[in-house]
C-alpha cells in the first residue's frame, strides 16, 4: 500500500508525529552540543510546542522530581502519541472535506 492509498487520518498522523520526532530530536542534537537557548530559539520554540501535550499529562500524574531522565521519556512518548491523534483528526476532518468537495 503506497502513501496514496492510505488512509487521511492516517497520513495526517504520521505527518504530525514526524513533525515531533524532528522537534525532539533537534532539541536533543542541540542539548548534545551544549548550544545555548539564545542562539537556537527555533529549537527552543520547536521543543516547547512539540512537549508541552506531554509535560502537562506528566505534571498531573508525576509528582516525583528526582525522576528527571524517566519524566523525559514520559513527555517525549505522550507528546508523539497526542500529536499523532491530533494529526489524525486533522486529517480526518480534511479528508471529510476533500470527499464533499
Amino acid at each position: 500500500m503506497g502513501w496514496k492509498q492510505l488512509p487521511s487520518w492516517l497520513k495526517g498522523g504520521v505527518i504530525a508525529l514526524l513533525i515531533s520526532v524532528f522537534g525532539i530530536v533537534f532539541d536533543y542534537i542541540r542539548y548534545g552540543l551544549k548550544i545555548g537557548y539564545d542562539q537556537f530559539i527555533f529549537s527552543v520554540l520547536l521543543y516547547s510546542f512539540v512537549t508541552f501535550p506531554g509535560e502537562m499529562i506528566v505534571e498531573i500524574f508525576d509528582k516525583d522530581p528526582h525522576r528527571f531522565f524517566i519524566e523525559k521519556i514520559l513527555i517525549w512518548t505522550f507528546s508523539l502519541i497526542i500529536w499523532f491523534l491530533i494529526g489524525a483528526l486533522i486529517g480526518k476532518i480534511y479528508g471529510k472535506i476533500k470527499s464533499k468537495g
